[in-house]
């Protein structure tokens, strides 16, 4: 099959009328399905979770719950919302007990090497997803929640980031596990008034709630938190510290209408208690997670009106997300290596994906790129199949090692990792840019086919495969020019095979242990996958047409400096 002297054609000058159909077929298919998901909802029922029936009935109870909210304030004041059943019995701590989330943390300086408590957090869904203050959970990793069950009684699990979001001060977090929780009852902010009595509730150790009584001073603010203003800030007088930030501010009417935060004053440096509106958390993480099956609830958070929640996936985010595929696309289809750090890198940076929903995105947009590489190699006769039989194991054992400890791994670390990849990427052009060769030409010697006693070298490419998403490609290729002496095109090819194996594993290791354990639902980095794999295929085919039209040294240098920008911004985010 290996054919060493064969010079591969030009793509753009090879037949491919079959595979062309297939590819246009594929992006065709992706993008139809794409375009219904971006009109008519992510939660399709392609891509619906399927609940049993005492999830079902769990929910149905949850529901019934939260029509017969009653309680009764610390001051004995009697209060009750619409169409609600009073029960005299029933206190503010007791109403939402099991919608207050306590978060534990390890502070990602290693200052602490036990988990400390961080602050609150509200439940927004049955499915586990909540609500916090991103500065709470922005320094700390491997985090732990406490909160209450039917019982009352406290239940620990782990908890991962899905999305951050920086304009509102705002981290969306699940809970990992598969069953069905209780989410805040929430109330619209449009009936609250000045002087009406509020409560900021949190979960400071896991044990019980606080509850500290306010005021609402003002509302409809414009406030800045961190450089980003945010606009309709409920401000009260009820004292907002680590104990209850990020938990609920809670009307005269028991129910849920904000997150609380403490704002300081640039110029006193004085505490501003305040709370930022529940609608605007459904409104920017609306594209990771299924519409809540309470509506009432997701009603009242809109002040009374239903939201379109198939606007989560909106013309600029999916444009963006086509547009990053491409970039990622080109780049592999161009130069073999650095298309899965532009892509890894945007999820993060951009977008503000958690790298759970990273990881199996970028694994499938590699299994397309990688699949169309390695049949054009195929056909062209430059893989060697022996060197990958020897190498492909360990690349797949490294890779779900690297998965599980990626799990362990902090965000910070994460990009430290990728930072270097950029950097090392962006040195080894800009030495091919002064140079006019490539790195790997220096190796010189007859190619070692004594391939037994390097079986272990698919591991490192495996291993930063499972932890970051990419393809590893950046680290192959050179080991089998330096070790094996594998001629450049050769190794390109192989690596390729590898990779295409291992994104494989990866998508099935991924989307199997976030149905499993519930750290995330399985369709939703599948949903967001859809807009960038046509566009990762396309800039692939377009790329090696650029290899042949383009001017090598341009490509390079514009490359150069976009992992140079890449590695700056990983490095000095953190």
């Amino acid at each position: 099959m290996l054919n060493p002297n064969k010079e591969p054609k030009p793509f753009c000058e090879s037949k491919w009328k079959l595979e062309g159909m297939v590819y246009l077929f594929l992006i065709l298919f992706m993008l139809g399905v794409a375009i219904y998901v971006y009109l008519y909802g992510h939660s399709t029922i392609v891509f619906r979770e399927f609940f049993d029936s005492s999830a079902k009935e769990q929910i149905h109870q949850l529901q019934v719950r939260n029509n017969n909210i009653a309680f009764q304030t610390n001051n004995g004041q009697m209060g009750n919302v619409a169409m609600v059943q009073v029960n005299f019995m029933n206190t503010i701590e007791q109403v939402h007990l099991k919608s207050v989330v306590n978060i534990k943390g390890m502070p990602k300086d290693g200052t602490i090497g036990h988990r400390v408590d961080l602050g609150s957090g509200v439940m927004i869904h049955e499915q586990g997803y909540f609500l916090t203050n991103y500065h709470i959970v922005e320094k700390a990793h491997k985090f732990k929640v406490t909160l209450f069950n039917e019982a009352s009684l406290p239940e620990t699990y782990r908890a991962k980031v899905i999305k951050i979001s920086h304009k509102y001060n705002l981290a969306l977090m699940k809970v990992v596990s598969t069953k069905v929780f209780t989410p805040a009852y929430m109330g619209k902010i449009s009936q609250i008034k000045k002087g009406e009595k509020i409560f900021a509730l949190g979960n400071p150790n896991g044990m019980g709630l606080i509850d500290i009584p306010g005021t609402i001073v003002r509302t409809g603010q414009t406030m800045t938190i961190g450089s980003q203003p945010i606009q309709d800030l409920i401000v009260v007088d009820a004292k907002v510290n680590w104990e209850n930030s990020g938990g609920p501010l809670i009307n005269s009417r028991g129910e849920a209408i904000g997150i609380c935060v403490a704002i300081y004053a640039t110029n006193t440096f004085e505490p501003i208690y305040a709370a930022i509106p529940l609608k605007y958390g459904f409104n920017e993480f609306k594209d990771v997670m299924d519409k809540p099956k309470n509506n009432m609830n997701l009603t009242n958070a809109f002040d009374g009106y239903v939201p379109d929640w198939n606007k989560g996936f909106d013309f600029t985010k999916t444009s963006a997300l086509f547009i990053l595929g491409l970039l990622s696309g080109i780049m592999s289809g161009m130069l073999s290596m650095g298309g899965g750090l532009i892509l890894v890198s945007g999820l993060i940076f951009i977008f503000h994906y958690g790298i759970v929903l990273i990881r199996p995105i970028a694994y499938l947009a590699n299994f397309f790129t990688s699949g169309s590489s390695a049949y054009q190699y195929l056909k062209e006769e430059i893989i060697d199949f022996t060197k990958i039989t020897y190498l492909l194991p360990s690349a797949i054992l490294g890779l779900v090692i690297g998965y599980f400890v990626g799990n362990e791994m902090s965000m910070t670390f994460i990009k430290s990792i990728l930072a270097v990849f950029a950097l090392l990427v962006s040195l080894k052009l800009i030495y091919e840019l002064i140079t006019d060769n490539h790195l790997e030409d220096m190796v010189q010697g007859p190619e070692d086919t004594s391939v037994t006693k390097f079986s272990v070298m698919g591991l490192p490419m495996g291993f930063f495969s499972g932890v970051l998403g990419i393809t590893g490609g950046v680290i192959e290729v050179p080991l089998q020019r330096l070790a094996l002496k594998t001629p450049l095109k050769n190794a390109i090819a192989n690596s390729s095979v590898m990779v295409f194996f291992t994104s494989t594993i990866g998508i099935i290791l991924s989307l199997a242990d976030g149905a499993i354990t519930g750290t995330f639902d399985w369709h939703v980095p599948v949903t967001i996958a859809l807009f960038v794999i046509p566009g990762t295929i396309i800039g692939g085919q377009i790329g090696a047409y650029l290899t042949i039209k383009a001017p090598m040294q341009i490509v390079k240098l514009i490359f150069s400096v976009i992992m140079l920008i890449i590695s700056y911004t990983m490095f000095f985010s953190n």
